[in-house]
This record gives structure tokens, C-alpha cells and sequence, in this order.
């Protein structure tokens, strides 16, 4: 499964990459959507954006940074790996993504004006993917219920796609950005998630294998 959700995610992340190298067809969309999205500007809206998105850089990383520190206070190892590859990783390879596209951001909005990184893909749509998808994924191990296990998917999704908008609404990115860094996102914790449970299902067989016969098996 894990696999699966990897390569369609990969797949339509190459899918925009290409397009936006390419200036297809998706590159029209972005700018008459940013034009439309600056035109229809609401104060209050715009500020509630703001904060939301303000909330993703450094506020979001100190809350990143404590979900680790209670996970290593646990020794819940599984997903301290998961947490660190899957966060730390990934804002790794949007960077060097970002360099790679060299993307030009929106020009219509002042606030873009004044950041001085590349648009392609979104580091705040990538990192709520990542972060979001860990705090998710953790918390669908220790819950049972069907209804909260609903609840957490969906509060999930939610909070990334408005995250992905605050970052459209403030001019600051175009669609294509954010999707692509929703697909790249997700086919990076499907890596993640895949990779370390196939190493320490390999741990746990080693490790079972040195056993002597009257050992028994850890728990």
C-alpha cells in the first residue's frame, strides 16, 4: 500500500513539475487564479490567513519539536524515526527542490515582494503534509474507534488544504505550488512509513533469529 500511495503521488508531482518547467497549460491557471485571488481581497480574511500562516513556521516547529521529545520520552523508536525522516527529510528536499525549479513567486502581492526564497514547490504546504501526516498517522495507532479515527483524517486534510490556501490567498505561492507540495508531501511519508517499517520488521526477524531455543521471544 505503501508503495502504491508512493508512486501516484510521485507521478502527479511530476506531473505539475513538468507542466511548470514546461509553462503548460497549468502555468495560465496559476496566474489567472492569483490575479482573481487578488482582486477579491477581504481584510479580515486576509489577516485570519495571515496567522494561520505565520502559525506554520516557527510556532508549528517548536510543536514539532515537543511531539518528538514526548516520542523519545516513550522510546516509541518506530515513530521518533518516522517523525524525524518524514519532517526533517522533507523539508530538506522541498529546499533543494525549490532550488532546482528556481520559480519565480507571484508578483502581485507585496508580502511575496519581501520573501526572497523560490515559489515551486510550497515549504508550508509541504510541511504541514509531513507534519500533519505524522501527528495523524501516530494517533490512528492508539485510537480504535471508527469515528475518531474519521475525525482524525479529516481534521488532517483540513488543516493542510487551509493551510494551501492561506498561502494563496496571501499571494504568496501559486496552485501548482501547493499541489505539488501536497503530492510531494505525501509520497514522502509514504516512503518514510514504508521504509521503516520494512527495517525493523528486518530488526525484529534478526534479532529474533540470534535467540537460543529456550529464549523467549521479547516483548
Amino acid at each position: 500500500m505503501g508503495a502504491i500511495v508512493f508512486v501516484t503521488a510521485a507521478w502527479i508531482f511530476g506531473g505539475l513539475a513538468e507542466g511548470v518547467a514546461r509553462a503548460e497549460p497549468i502555468t495560465h491557471v496559476d496566474l489567472n487564479l492569483a490575479r482573481w485571488m487578488n482582486l477579491h481581497q477581504v481584510a479580515g480574511l486576509h489577516e485570519l490567513m495571515g496567522v494561520l500562516s505565520f502559525f506554520h513556521t516557527w510556532p508549528i516547529g517548536l510543536a514539532a519539536a515537543g511531539f518528538i521529545a514526548f516520542l523519545l520520552w516513550r522510546r516509541d523508536w518506530r515513530w521518533v524515526i518516522v517523525g524525524l525522516t518524514a519532517v526533517g527529510g522533507g523539508v530538506a528536499l522541498n529546499t533543494a527542490l525549490k532550488l532546482a525549479f528556481h520559480r519565480e513567486r507571484p508578483t502581485l502581492s507585496g508580502l511575496a515582494a519581501a520573501l526572497h526564497t523560490y515559489s515551486f514547490p510550497s515549504g508550508h504546504t509541504l510541511a504541514a503534509t509531513v507534519l500533519y501526516g505524522v501527528f495523524a498517522g501516530y494517533l490512528l495507532t492508539i485510537t480504535r474507534s471508527r469515528a475518531r479515527r474519521t475525525g482524525i483524517i479529516a481534521a488532517a486534510v483540513t488543516i493542510v488544504l487551509l493551510v494551501a490556501f492561506s498561502r494563496l490567498y496571501l499571494g504568496v505561492h501559486y496552485l501548482s505550488d501547493v499541489l505539488a507540495a501536497m503530492a510531494e508531501g505525501v509520497a514522502w511519508l509514504a516512503l518514510c512509513y514504508t521504509a521503516t517499517d520494512t527495517l525493523m520488521a528486518r530488526y525484529r526477524r534478526r534479532r529474533a533469529g540470534r535467540q537460543t531455543p529456550g529464549e523467549s521471544s521479547p516483548r
